[in-house]
Formats: C-alpha cells, sequence, structure tokens
C-alpha cells in the first residue's frame, strides 16, 4: 500500500530502450515510518514527504560525489513530490546475504563490501537511517548501489544503521553459523574503512530491544559475539 516506485521503459523506432524510475513520496508512505517510529524506540524517522524527498535528493547527490554509487537522479517534480532516476539493473543484494546465511551461496565478499561501503558513507558524514539489504542493488560488475535513501542524514545516528543490518537479517532465523559469517563479514568489511568506534555504540541495548521479540536467543548470541570481536 506504500509502494511508490513505477517503473518507465521508453522505447525508440531503432529499438533502443531507456529505463527510469519514477518515486513518488505521497503522504500514504508516511504510515510506514510512523510505525517504525513507535516500533523502534530509539530512532525517529521523517514521515514528511517533502523531507524525505528533499534527503533522498541531497543524499543520492553528495554521496555519488564522495564515490558512493547511487541512481543518477534525472529530474524532480517539486509539487507532485516526485524524483525520476536512472534504472539500475542488478541483483538485490538482499538474496545474495540470504544465500550466504543459508549455506546457498559462498559470496561473503560481497557482503564484506557491503560493509566497506556503509562505512565509507558514515565517513563522508551521513548516516542511512535504513541500511537494510533490500534498499542495494549489485550490478554485474560488483558496484553496490544505494536506491533508497530517504532517510539519510548528515550526522544521523550511524550506530543504528550498523545495528538495523545486522539485527534485521538475524530475525526469524535459526541459522546461528550463516549469522555468524554474514555478521562478520559485515562488521569486519566496515572496520576496515571506518574502525570500531561506531560498531561499539551498535551493542547498546536501545538497539537490540525492537529485534529482540523477532530474534532467537542462539542467533541473537551470534550477533553479539560478531559485534564484540569487531568493536576492539
Amino acid at each position: 500500500i506504500y509502494s511508490t516506485a513505477k517503473l518507465l521503459t521508453l522505447k525508440g523506432a531503432s529499438g533502443n530502450e531507456a529505463k527510469f524510475v519514477f518515486k513518488y513520496f505521497a503522504d500514504i508512505r508516511s504510515m510506514k515510518w510512523a510505525f517504525l517510529n513507535v516500533w523502534s524506540l530509539s530512532r525517529k524517522f521523517s514521515t514528511s514527504p517533502q523531507a524525505r524527498m528533499h534527503r533522498e535528493y541531497y543524499a543520492s547527490v553528495e554521496l555519488r560525489s564522495k564515490g558512493v554509487a547511487t541512481p543518477i537522479i534525472i529530474g524532480a517534480v517539486l509539487d507532485d513530490k516526485i524524483l525520476v532516476k536512472e534504472y539500475v539493473e542488478g541483483e538485490r543484494l538482499s538474496d545474495i546475504v540470504q544465500g550466504v546465511l543459508i549455506g546457498r551461496s559462498e559470496r561473503v565478499g560481497t557482503v564484506e563490501r557491503f560493509g566497506e561501503a556503509i562505512g565509507a558513507i558514515h565517513r563522508a558524514g551521513f548516516a542511512l537511517g535504513d541500511s537494510k539489504a533490500t534498499n542495494v542493488i549489485v550490478k554485474r560488475d560488483g558496484r553496490l548501489y544505494f536506491t533508497d535513501l530517504e532517510q539519510a542524514i548528515e550526522g544521523g545516528d550511524q550506530a543504528w544503521d550498523i545495528a538495523t543490518f545486522v539485527y534485521y537479517q538475524a530475525k526469524l532465523s535459526l541459522k546461528e553459523a550463516g549469522m555468524r559469517t554474514v555478521a562478520e563479514a559485515f562488521l569486519g568489511g566496515y572496520r576496515r574503512v571506518n574502525g570500531a568506534e561506531n560498531i561499539s555504540k551498535a551493542k547498546s541495548p536501545k538497539y537490540i530491544a525492537p529485534f529482540r521479540p523477532v530474534t532467537v536467543p542462539q542467533v541473537l548470541k551470534a550477533v553479539r559475539e560478531s559485534l564484540d570481536a569487531n568493536s576492539v
């Protein structure tokens, strides 16, 4: 009900085609963020369509200028709260991470590079706010594109980004060994780029609380041990 991205394909007489994503920052989507404000306890998400649109535009341009891959913004319709962006074709990072988690994939290096990319974003002074792997596309050449930046902000809560990825990935999973592999790869990549300070902060109980009801104890323990090992 709150999905607002649409794909438009333009085809020419010669057979060439171009694809664009139209992202609508409609008020209905604010319902999702309002609910998450209640659920997360420690994080306040922006619900304003105008603010989310501004954040997505600004973060896309700024992070791209600092070497982080984001879709090129083609245009903006301010009155209708629409951004037009290039379509990035590739694999969802979430599918790759899930493959590693359940032992069907050995692409641990991609998870490490995601950790490095989050570290680079934090070094640039930004926090994503919504760092789930579903918001990242992996192109055939291996580049990671960050496609959803409507909660990204300068000077935001970077520890939340780390906690969100590892704990969200662990929810409802029974794969203790797989989750340990995912967490170690992500955190190791992050620490190489941006050190251990934010990893240490991510161990705070306030970040665990929203995920505890949907995470089995042994998997939660594996994540906590990985955070401990990478926070020094």
